[in-house]
């Protein structure tokens, strides 16, 4: 059985925008952040980058993400790990996001005024076999 070792348990008080709103044309060429994405990564930042450890983890990851809505429209949660993934790196919990080997996304149950990210981010021991997030959640909750 693939062994997890807790990171963090965070939250985030806002939901990032999809990856079709994540970035705008530059009038001279390339591609800038939209204001939503670096607002939700300022946010983002502010809300975890306290908790961040010492020095980044360089092991594989998996990572559980759940998405609070914060009204009642239909959205695509599948398209907003990026600018997640990006926060988790910038705050220093990982080194890089090309360290994800798993990542689960759900959708929150509740509408949360002004939305909600919550995750659970952990090292993967093996890495020889991929995490399964469920049984850690199954076992670290029991304790």
């Amino acid at each position: 059985m693939t062994r997890l070792t807790l990171i963090a348990e965070l939250s985030i008080p806002a939901v990032p925008p999809s990856v079709n709103d994540y970035t705008k044309q530059r009038r001279g060429g390339g591609k800038t952040l939209t204001e939503r994405s670096r607002e939700f990564k300022r946010t983002a930042y502010q809300s975890i980058g306290r908790h961040a450890p010492h020095k980044p983890s360089e092991k594989r990851i998996a990572v559980e993400v759940t998405i609070y809505a914060a009204d009642k429209r239909d959205s695509d949660i599948d398209n907003r790990n990026k600018l997640i993934l990006d926060a988790l790196e910038e705050a220093q919990f990982i080194k890089n996001d090309s360290q994800v080997d798993e990542i689960h996304t759900y959708r929150g149950k509740e509408i949360v005024p002004g939305g909600r990210v919550d995750i659970v981010l952990c090292e993967i021991d093996d890495r020889r076999q991929l995490a399964k997030i469920t049984q850690y959640k199954k076992v670290y909750r029991s304790l």
